[in-house]
Order: C-alpha cells, then sequence, then structure tokens
C-alpha cells in the first residue's frame, strides 16, 4: 500500500503510516487539488516568455527561461497557484568581483539546484576573489514581503584600514614599536599595519645560548635580544617587517598570510616550531607569528652575508633567499589587498532581515523565506563563507536583492565557485545544531555545553573544523553528523616562551521537524534512520578506543512555530540557573546504544547497503504528543556526556564519537528518515494540516 496523506505523510499499511520531516515532502499538489510523487526533473517547454525549462511537479514549481537574457530568468510558483495568481521572479542585474562588473551569459553561468522544499540559483564565479556582490531584481505577483523597514539610515556592516610607514629604524626601534602597539579600541570590523625596515646588525635569539648558535665568535658589533623563548636566533638586517592588530576580524592570519602568499607567489613551510617560514622556490625568504592578537612577518630583502653565514653555527643558510622588495612596495601591497570599501549602507527603503536571517514572502497562511547566501565548492558542497544580504523596497511592485560575501571571508583570498540564491518553503531546520568552547581548565570543559543561541550549523555552514565531521551538504546527497561530541587539546608558545594549553568541546544536537496534524489515534511511534557510528581513538594515548554513542529522543522547546531557526538546548527542561537535569526534560524515548560502524572518510556519501537502519522507540509522552499538536518536534542527544552529564563518560579521551545519519531530503526516498506511525485505523483528513496544506 502507498496512500498519500498529506504532502509529507504516506499510508503503507492498514494502520501504519510514514511521517517525513517538513523539509522533505514527498508530493505535490497538481492543479486538480491530487497529491502526486514530487519530481524535480526539468522538462523544455514554452510558455508566454519564449522557451523555458520547466519543474512542475514539485512544492514549488520552477521555470528558467532559456538564452542568455537576465530579464526574469527564473520563476517561481507554489504548487496549488499554477495559473500565475502567485508567482515571483528574480531578474539577475550584476555580477561583481573585486569591484569590477563581469560579463555573465545567464544560460550557462547561473545554475538552478532543486531539493524537495528549497530552490537555489547559484551564480558561477569564474575566478579566485576576495569581494563579492551580486544584485537580483524580485518581481511579486499575489505575495509580499513582510519583514519591517528600518527606520533611518543605517550601516549595517563596517569595515576600517590604516597602515603606517616607520620608515627605516634600528631592530630595538622597530621591535619596540611591534611590542608597544597601542589599542584603538575599535567596535568595527577594522585592520591596524604598520611597515617599517631594519637596517642595524640586529639579531633576536631564542631558546639557544650564545655559545650554542654562535660558538665563541665576536658578537660586540651585533644587537642581540630575546625576542621569545622558543625557536634559534634570526638576523634581521634589511628586513622589511609588517605587522597588524586586527579588531573583530576572525581567521585574520590566515586572510594575511593568504594574501602576502598570493602577492609574492609565496609558499608556507611549517617545521613544528613557533613561527612558521614563507618560502620561495624552495627558499626561506621570511617568517610569521600572531601573539596577544597582533600579528607579525618579516622579509629578508637581501642575501645573506657570508659573515652572517659564518657566524651561525646552527644554520648554513643554503635553504634562504631574499625577496627583492622596499617597505613602500609591501606598503603599496597591502594597501591595494585590505584598504577596501566593505560598508553596507541602508535607508528607510530597505527592509530588515528577521532574527533568523531570512526575509519573509507572505504567500496565504504560509510563507517562502529567502535565507543568507550560501557558497558552494565546485561538487556543490557549502564551503565555510559568511555573508550577508539587502533587500530594497523600489516602491514600484519590485524589489533588489543583493547579497556580499562578509568582511572576514572579503579579506581573504577565495575559491568558491558559486553563490546562490537561496528560497525556501520553511525555516525550519532539520538537524545540525552545534555548539563548542574553550577552557584553560581540562574539568571545566569536560561538562556540558550549556551555552544559549549559539550558531545553527545549516546548508550554509559547511564545518569540518577541528576534524570533526559535520556536513550538510545542500547541493548532493550525503551524510552528516546528527549528535555527538568533540575533545580537543592544543598548546601554544607565545612571544615570551610562556606555553598555553587550551581544552576545547563541542557537540551537535539534532532538531527534527513534522507537520502532524494527519495523524490521529497513533498507538506507536518509532523514529528511523539510516546511519552508524564514528569515532577517533584518543589522539594522547593511542590506546583508548570507543566502539558506540548512546542517543536519547527529548521534546523540543521550539514547537510554538515552524518558522523559528533553532538553537542550542532548545528543549523542555533546559535551563541555565537552576542548572537543568535530566529530570526537567520531557524524554521522547530511553537511551539507545548506536554501535554500528559507518566508515570515516565516507561520510558525504549516500548511505550504502552496509549502513544500519537504527529505530529509536518513543514513549506514551511522544504518542500523546503527536496525536495533539499540529507540529510535532523532537531532539536526539548525546546521551552519556552530554544528557546525563557524566564526566566520568569518556574523560581524558580526545577526539570525536558521532552518529552520522542519512541526510533528511535525499533524492532516494529509501535513504530517508521518518517516523512509522502505528494506528488503531487511518482516515484520509480533509487537509486541514497548517503547513504544507490547502494554506499556501
Amino acid at each position: 500500500m502507498y496512500k498519500p496523506i498529506d504532502r509529507t505523510t504516506v499510508q503503507v499499511e492498514e494502520n501504519k503510516l510514514k511521517l517525513y520531516p517538513v523539509n522533505a515532502p514527498l508530493f505535490y499538489k497538481d492543479p486538480n487539488g491530487n497529491l502526486n510523487d514530487i519530481d524535480l526533473t526539468f522538462n523544455d517547454t514554452t510558455s508566454s516568455i519564449g522557451d523555458i525549462s520547466l519543474m512542475n511537479k514539485g512544492i514549488v514549481s520552477v521555470g528558467k527561461r532559456k538564452g542568455n537574457n537576465p530579464e526574469k530568468i527564473v520563476g517561481i510558483r507554489p504548487d496549488n497557484t499554477q495559473d500565475g495568481s502567485k508567482q515571483l521572479e528574480f531578474s539577475l542585474n550584476s555580477v561583481k568581483i573585486n569591484e569590477e562588473l563581469q560579463e555573465l551569459n545567464v544560460e550557462t553561468d547561473l545554475e538552478v539546484v532543486l531539493r524537495l522544499s528549497k530552490v537555489l540559483q547559484l551564480v558561477k564565479l569564474n575566478k579566485n576573489f576576495s569581494q563579492c556582490e551580486i544584485e537580483f531584481t524580485i518581481h511579486l505577483n499575489g505575495m509580499n514581503f513582510i519583514n519591517e523597514k528600518y527606520t533611518s539610515e543605517s550601516k549595517i556592516q563596517e569595515y576600517g584600514f590604516n597602515i603606517t610607514n616607520i620608515g627605516e629604524n634600528i631592530g630595538s626601534d622597530t621591535l619596540g614599536m611591534y611590542n608597544g602597539y597601542n589599542s584603538l579600541n575599535k567596535d568595527i570590523s577594522y585592520l591596524d599595519f604598520y611597515v617599517g625596515k631594519i637596517t642595524d646588525e640586529y639579531i633576536t635569539t631564542g631558546e639557544y645560548t650564545n655559545e650554542e648558535e654562535f660558538g665563541d665568535a665576536d658578537l660586540s658589533n651585533y644587537t642581540l635580544e630575546q625576542m621569545y623563548l622558543g625557536g634559534s636566533s634570526i638576523y634581521f638586517k634589511d628586513c622589511v617587517i609588517l605587522a597588524c592588530k586586527p579588531y573583530n576580524i576572525e581567521n585574520y592570519e590566515n586572510s594575511i598570510v593568504n594574501n602576502l602568499c598570493d602577492m609574492y607567489n609565496l609558499e608556507i613551510f611549517n617545521d613544528g616550531g613557533s613561527g612558521v617560514y614563507f618560502t620561495k622556490d624552495n627558499k626561506k625568504v621570511g617568517g610569521y607569528y600572531s601573539n596577544d592578537n597582533t600579528f607579525f612577518a618579516f622579509f629578508n630583502t637581501a642575501e645573506i652575508p657570508d659573515k652572517i653565514k659564518t657566524l651561525f653555527k646552527r644554520k648554513n643558510f643554503e635553504d634562504t633567499s631574499f625577496l627583492n622588495i622596499t617597505a613602500a612596495e609591501l606598503e603599496s601591497g597591502i594597501n591595494s589587498r585590505f584598504n577596501k570599501n566593505l560598508d553596507i549602507n541602508v535607508d528607510t527603503n530597505y527592509l530588515k532581515e528577521h532574527g533568523n536571517g531570512t526575509f519573509e514572502i507572505k504567500v496565504s497562511e504560509e510563507s517562502f523565506f529567502i535565507k543568507r547566501p550560501i557558497a558552494f565548492n565546485e561538487n556543490y558542497l557549502p564551503t565555510h563563507h559568511e555573508t550577508m544580504h539587502t533587500l530594497k523596497d523600489n516602491n514600484n511592485g519590485t524589489y533588489t536583492y543583493t547579497k556580499y560575501i562578509a568582511v572576514n571571508n572579503s579579506l581573504d583570498i577565495n575559491n568558491a565557485k558559486y553563490l546562490d540564491t537561496a528560497l525556501y518553503v520553511t525555516t525550519a531546520e532539520d538537524v545540525g545544531i552545534t555548539s563548542s568552547g574553550a577552557s584553560a581548565s581540562n574539568l571545566v570543559i569536560q561538562g556540558r555545553l550549556n551555552a544559549l543561541g549559539t550558531a545553527v550549523i545549516t546548508d550554509a555552514d559547511f564545518n569540518t573544523d577541528m576534524g570533526f565531521p559535520l556536513s550538510i551538504p545542500t547541493g548532493v546527497d550525503a551524510m552528516q553528523t546528527i549528535c555527538g561530541r568533540n575533545y580537543n587539546v592544543t598548546q601554544t608558545t607565545s612571544q615570551g616562551g610562556g606555553t598555553t594549553t587550551t581544552y576545547r568541546a563541542r557537540g551537535i544536537q539534532s532538531l527534527y521537524h513534522f507537520a502532524s496534524a494527519s495523524i490521529t489515534g497513533a498507538t506507536a511511534v518509532a523514529w528511523k534512520q539510516m546511519g552508524g557510528y564514528m569515532h577517533t581513538d584518543d589522539i594522547l594515548s593511542g590506546s583508548e578506543q570507543h566502539d558506540h554513542i548512546d542517543i536519547i529522543a527529548i521534546k523540543s522547546n521550539a514547537s510554538t512555530s515552524l518558522n523559528y531557526s533553532p538553537f542550542w538546548n532548545d528543549f523542555v527542561g533546559f535551563s541555565i540557573s537552576p542548572a537543568w537535569t535530566p529530570s526537567d526534560t520531557t524524554p521522547y524515548s530511553s537511551n539507545v546504544t548506536i554501535d554500528a560502524p559507518y566508515t570515516y572518510g565516507a561520510y558525504v556519501a549516500n548511505p550504502s547497503g552496509s549502513s544500519t537502519t537504527h529505530t529509536i522507540n518513543f514513549n506514551s509522552d511522544a504518542i500523546t504528543d503527536i496525536n495533539a499538536v499540529t507540529n510535532f518536534q523532537f531532539m536526539l542527544l548525546e546521551y552519556d556526556r552530554y544528557y546525563l552529564d557524566d564526566t566520568s563518560a569518556f574523560r581524558g579521551y580526545e577526539g570525536w564519537g558521532v552518529y552520522m545519519g542519512a541526510q533528511i531530503d535525499n533524492t532516494t526516498t529509501a535513504y530517508r528518515p521518518y517516523l512509522e506511525i502505528t494506528t488503531g485505523t487511518v482516515s484520509t483528513p480533509t487537509e486541514n494540516a497548517t503547513f504544507f496544506g490547502t494554506n499556501f
């Protein structure tokens, strides 16, 4: 038996239903109101605007104009308004890369990718970039944006830059300026650089004695100063120096280093010491390190003299060379790369995005949502790019929609291949909420991550930080992390030689949403999900192994609205003060052991025949709720370390252990997770569901 009940529910036996998450509908409505299997295939046809490619067997129908005409290039309609009474269309106006307009052929450079409840318009980026700005015009018919407008002129993104050339100085003065770098206390994103050149016979010393470095050589003609306790001595005469103090900018070191490498065709060599080297043609030409939120780099600008080659006893300088640059040339290069206008200004014609980062288009009772853009690589996997977007009311029935790469990434060298405009039928975020914390105390970080409102990892954030496998691809089918933990220890050596140990923990939870108005008379509920357990061995001891993870389903607290973007710990019973305990929550299941392995290295691949379908049987509380509510939601949590707060579980374990599961909107229906509902009898509802019902 295979009888559609509503867009996300199918009857498979006389007393059994399969209920799929909101983001993974099975059926669309044809013009006669009949439910049919979704088919996201584009077919060639014609319309009033000429030849188009059309997909009209989904929750929305999508048409793309053929030929190189950017005007109303993509049109989208709800599935039950195919007469065009409700429609939005996108015209692609311009693409700017590094502030230069790009020629664009929309037939080849704008790709429409469809998922079950998403329409992605991927604009191809044909070269590496830092800044990127893409502008559309949105035409609405029978629908309207409901976001509030700004009440005054504002800057929603602001960036500042300064560079000072301190000229030629002796080493003590130059490095003294670096050590005494004054904070500007900026509350915006800001980079404060200085450049200069060292002119005297200046040597900084490290962890070795003068005798170990120079033997019994006469050092009276040299200025020696201890710069750090780690590493060896460095000769600085004729070196150009670059320093930077960043404010409110993440990954500033990577951005500066990547640009320097791009400017001078350099590579990076890390020998495991406190600093890292720049190399050119396999020769060391400079080095860099960061300390106390300040970046420092130097470049040799002349051949190392023979007297220095004989002076140093621990170095032979055969692997050393130089760059033929001046401090003024370095200043000019830094200025060209980082002195940018990244401000985003809005006025009272602009709409504010909702707190979850969306612009909302009211259709009828339900809405479409434009989320912040996503950057993709050539395999359609999301990349870790922070993005921004604006929406301007043109007061003529059209809106100007602009998407940007935000400051953190606009200062780097980026190689994303696509930037999308993402239209969603729902903001429900099924799976992927993460939180992380760091501490100098091993004991502190082993407890729960009890933060509020941390980042939601969604399609917009493909993240494998610290080897933690978290993948929620949009354009491809994949496995993804459902819940689990990561524990990481790092040690850094400061300029003064002190060693700082940082303990980091990261956890992930999963939230699932269901339109459950069609469910009545349920007598049993079970969650079915294909997947397996993944782990790493203890990196410190190499001996400790964990071959399972226990998980539990509990009642979510986000059931007040499907238009809510969930955050970490959004479940019934959560409290920081007083600290919550398991008895404060509403469990929907007992703990379930996941011990079937999932092979590491293939976590972005489709589930295979060796993957196990795991069953979590829900209890009477879940059964009562699913019979009573129109929006059923639950969370999956790691049981021992997180839910029980058992810090003895996996104590000292460095690495990660996670439950990997199949994507909710996998193009193969058999791979998707679902709720299996057992009922006394099944009666066909009268389409009273508040989501994916007739309210479109």
